[in-house]
C-alpha cells in the first residue's frame, strides 16, 4: 500500500497543483500494519470503491452493500469515471430534492466495527459536492443501525456515531455521540462547491482513529491532524457501527455528495 504526499497545511483546501493526492492520508493510516492491510486476521481493513455497484433508485431502496434510508426522496448511483480530481469510479449521494432536509442516508450494512478496548477503529473518506450553489446537510462517519441518521436541529439525529457532519452553510465539525454529544467547538473544514473551479481542488479527505472504547482518539482533514477538543469519553461503546453517509438538500438547490471512496480498519491498538 503506497501512501500519496501531498496535502494542504491549512487544512481547508487542497491546491490544485496538490490534487493528484488522492490516495489514503499517510498520518490517519500510519498504524494499520501492511499485513493487515493484506488481509491478517488480527485485524480488519475494507476500502470501498464503486466498480461494481448496484444503484439505489426508487424501490427497494437497498443493495448487497448497503440499505438506504430516504427523508422522502434520494438516490445512490455512479458517476462518469474520472471526475476532475478522483480516478475510476465516483459515488453520487444525491437527495434527489430541493426540499430542505429531504435527502437520503447510506448505510454499508456488510460493515460492521464494534468499539472495544485494545483495538483503534480508523476511518477516512474523500468526497466533494456539487449543484451546490447552496451547500447540502451532509454527515460521513460510523453511526449505529439507525434508519433516523439524519441531519436535524443543527446536530446528528443518531444515538451513537463517530464523525463528521455540516449544516447548510458547508461548515463542517467533528464530534462523537453515545447520548450524548460533544462536538468541535468551530469549523473544521469548510466544503467547497466543485462547479466553483472544477480543478480537483474541491475535494477532502476526512478521517478519524478511535482508540478503544471511549479512550481517545484524533481528526484529520487532509491529513492534517486536527486540534480542537472533543470529550471523547462521549464516543460510542459496545455497540456496532457501519460506514454511513447522508446527503440532505437545504431547502432551496439538489446537491449532491460525489464520494470517491472510504476505507475503514480495526487494528490492535499501538500495534500491539
Amino acid at each position: 500500500m503506497t501512501f500519496l504526499p501531498g496535502y494542504d497545511p491549512s487544512a481547508t483546501k487542497v491546491a490544485a497543483s496538490e490534487s493528484g493526492s488522492e490516495g489514503l492520508s499517510p498520518n490517519v493510516w500510519k498504524s494499520v500494519r501492511p499485513d493487515i492491510l493484506a488481509g491478517n486476521p488480527d485485524g480488519y481493513f475494507r476500502l470501498q470503491r464503486w466498480d461494481d455497484w448496484l444503484t439505489i433508485d426508487d424501490d427497494p431502496v437497498a443493495n448487497d452493500f448497503c440499505t438506504g434510508t430516504r427523508a422522502t426522496a434520494g438516490q445512490a448511483l455512479i458517476n462518469a469515471a474520472n471526475l476532475t480530481g478522483a480516478t475510476g469510479t465516483v459515488l453520487q449521494v444525491d437527495p434527489a430534492s430541493s426540499t430542505d432536509t429531504q435527502g437520503i442516508t447510506l448505510q454499508f450494512h456488510n460493515i460492521q466495527l464494534t468499539p472495544k478496548d485494545g483495538f483503534d477503529i480508523v476511518f477516512e473518506a474523500r468526497f466533494c459536492v456539487t449543484d451546490a450553489a447552496t451547500m447540502p446537510e451532509l454527515y460521513a462517519g460510523l453511526c449505529d443501525t439507525s434508519a433516523t441518521a439524519t441531519i436535524s436541529g443543527g446536530a446528528m439525529n443518531a444515538t451513537d456515531w463517530i464523525g463528521f457532519y455540516s449544516l447548510a452553510s458547508g461548515s463542517v465539525i467533528f464530534g462523537v455521540e453515545d447520548g450524548t454529544q460533544s462536538v468541535t467547538s468551530s469549523a473544521v473544514h469548510t466544503m467547497v462547491n466543485y462547479d466553483t473551479n472544477s480543478d480537483g481542488s474541491e475535494w477532502v479527505k476526512l478521517g478519524f482513529v478511535y482508540h478503544g472504547d471511549q479512550r481517545g482518539g484524533n481528526y484529520y482533514v487532509n491529513n492534517v491532524k486536527g486540534t480542537q477538543s472533543i470529550t471523547w469519553s462521549a464516543g460510542p461503546t459496545d455497540v456496532v457501527l457501519w460506514p454511513t453517509f447522508v446527503c440532505q438538500s437545504n431547502g432551496t438547490v439538489d446537491p449532491i455528495m460525489e464520494l470517491h471512496w472510504f476505507a475503514v480498519a480495526q487494528v490492535p491498538s499501538d500495534n500491539a
